[in-house]
């Protein structure tokens, strides 16, 4: 979602103000930012994904050895 609203933001689809919240500060660099929690998110995602299959196969050659 967060890239997808970077997106939207971008200048020649609808500017920064397209994604601005009512009342939201003005800053310039707002869709970087969108697109920087995008990229935190998706590195997240890939680090647990490989945590949670590491210790899916650790888990299983532990069952089959006992």
């Amino acid at each position: 979602m967060l890239l997808a609203v970077a997106i939207v933001g971008l200048p020649f689809l609808g500017g920064e103000d397209a994604i601005r919240d009512p009342g939201q500060k003005r800053e310039n660099g707002l869709v970087w930012m969108y697109l920087a929690g995008a990229a935190i998110m998706a590195l997240n995602g890939w680090l647990s994904h490989q945590h949670a299959a590491k210790a899916f196969e650790e888990a299983s050659a532990t069952t089959k050895d006992s």
